[in-house]
């Protein structure tokens, strides 16, 4: 009895720990959505981004351990997708915005950058999807 109360204790503690790195998770990923659209959108216009930065490396990393270290391996194959397009978007972003020359076609990267902002959606409402899935199981 006092083992199975133990178990359930320590699921009890580790679904709690898993909620709430689901929640700076989500959290992040759709911040970081908004602001990489918003990045391509202002370009657009010809305005100044005035969005937040994107989270540097070492909080780009804890993002990814968590997700690592509580996701559900469903979870964690969308992110994985979700991260790729992010970076995707960001490298096309600033390829926009330098001089590339005659063999560069713009076009193509503006067709990229939308086909990538399309995915990227797509991977933010499918990780939320996923992990409220996770966490009402």
């Amino acid at each position: 009895m006092a083992e199975q109360a133990a178990s359930a204790q320590k699921d009890l503690a580790r679904e709690e720990r898993r909620a709430a790195a689901y929640l700076d998770v989500l959290t992040s990923v759709n911040g970081m959505t908004f602001t990489i659209i918003m990045m391509t959108a202002v370009m657009t216009t010809g305005g100044e981004p005035k969005q937040d930065p994107l989270p540097n490396q070492s909080e780009q990393a804890a993002l990814k351990a968590k997700v690592t270290a509580y996701g559900s391996p469903e979870a964690r194959a969308i992110f994985d997708e979700w991260y790729k397009t992010a970076q995707t978007m960001v490298n096309t972003y600033n390829l926009l915005q330098m001089d590339l020359g005659p063999d560069v076609s713009r076009a193509d990267l503006w067709k990229k950058q939308e086909a990538s902002r399309m995915a990227l959606n797509e991977a933010s409402e499918q990780l939320n999807d996923q992990m409220n899935r996770d966490l009402t199981r």
